[in-house]
């Protein structure tokens, strides 16, 4: 899985070239980014909108996510286990 964001900060995995693992519906991820992977066949790439009620909410990520944010990612799902 790469990932890179249009908003905010997350995981640059394609400009560093090295995936980002995670397991689904495991609470490693917020809520929406599980639902978003979910729906990605191998190969897809997608950009994935996630409401911020679906992400960090009211409290935010300080220091890299304001609070109430809602976040765009860029992913390209190239496996899972």
């Amino acid at each position: 899985l790469f990932v890179t964001t249009t908003k905010h900060a997350s995981p640059k995995s394609r400009r560093r070239k090295k995936p980002f693992r995670f397991k689904l519906f495991t609470e490693q991820v917020i809520p929406g980014f599980d639902e978003g992977i979910s729906q990605l066949s191998i190969g897809e790439r997608a950009k994935i909108s996630v409401p911020s009620q679906y992400a960090y909410g009211e409290s935010g990520f300080p220091g890299l996510v304001p609070k109430n944010c809602d976040l765009v990612f860029d992913i390209e799902l190239i496996d899972f286990h």
